[in-house]
């Protein structure tokens, strides 16, 4: 029997899309100093996200570079926000570290930015002197 609407009975599927590809950038530790002291150590761990081996083989070439461009503008950074706000926010800090990737490698390279923890480090306050 015919198939129905007139289509045929061996269909050609689309291949499956590649699935993404993670690449871990190394944990980033970043010191926040009050006067001449720190106060605290934020502690990052991000991923990027990408599409292709050859997409991944170019970041990890460029890894070197891109840890130290993030590193070099959380730093400046984070003191800031942390001014601002008493916590720190993973949207504005996950949009920075996407605009870094995308002057260092180019845009379109790093698909999505993975702010996977933001952990604080600092020290308990010391006790009050009797």
């Amino acid at each position: 029997a015919p198939a129905p609407d007139g289509a045929s009975a061996q269909q050609e599927f689309d291949a499956p899309a590649e699935p993404p590809r993670f690449l871990d950038v190394e944990q980033m530790h970043i010191p926040i100093f009050v006067g001449d002291r720190v106060a605290t150590t934020i502690q990052i761990l991000v991923k990027l996200e990408t599409s292709g081996g050859e997409n991944e083989s170019k970041l990890v070439r460029m890894m070197p570079r891109l840890s130290d461009a993030f590193l070099r503008d959380l730093f400046g950074a984070l003191p800031r926000m942390l001014r601002n706000d008493e916590q720190l926010n993973v949207v504005v800090i996950k949009r920075r570290l996407q605009r870094v990737a995308d002057k260092i490698v180019g845009p379109g390279l790093v698909d999505n930015v993975l702010v996977q923890s933001v952990t604080d480090s600092s020290a308990p306050p010391p006790p009050p002197a009797q």
